[in-house]
């Protein structure tokens, strides 16, 4: 697996947790 797929994998999983926990705070 090359490592910028790796990459964007883990930073789209980092910013979907990250949102959907401050949207959880929020709320």
């Amino acid at each position: 697996m090359p490592v910028y797929l790796a990459t964007g994998r883990t930073y789209r999983f980092k910013r979907d947790f990250y949102l959907s926990f401050h949207l959880r705070t929020r709320s």
